[in-house]
């Protein structure tokens, strides 16, 4: 039997110890800092829910080869009423009984995905989009 042993994650910056960072760790910290709170998150571009079940699609521009590429994620995601607290909560966790409206939405968000777009292209009823 192997034993896996957990090692203390390494930042990707210097620690700053209170009172003796430089000039150029306290540059890269705010550096930082200001480029995570200039990015606001973009809301799914189609959200398909069957109850507390949802399926949230992502579209993901990409170039390559000097075109543009589309690339498609989804989240499932089920919300919940926290009994003790009454606070509305979210898990990625699935019961026997929440199986049907996860496959519900699982299949509406292909079927979306598939009917949407061709050869990485959307709006295929435009015709300026479809592929030479």
């Amino acid at each position: 039997m192997t034993r896996h042993v957990r090692q203390a994650c390494q930042p990707d910056f210097p620690m700053m110890a209170s009172g003796s960072a430089k000039d150029s760790d306290d540059n890269l910290f705010t550096q930082r800092s200001e480029t995570m709170t200039q990015k606001t998150p973009q809301p799914p571009a189609k959200e398909f829910r069957a109850g507390g079940v949802s399926a949230s699609i992502w579209h993901n521009e990409t170039e390559q080869d000097g075109r543009t590429i589309v690339q498609h994620s989804v989240r499932i995601n089920k919300r919940y009423r926290d009994p003790q607290t009454g606070d509305w909560r979210d898990s990625d966790y699935f019961f026997a009984n929440d199986l049907p409206r996860l496959r519900l939405v699982l299949a509406k968000a292909y079927e979306h995905i598939v009917l949407k777009t061709r050869d990485g292209h959307e709006n295929c009823d435009d015709p300026d989009s479809a592929p030479a």
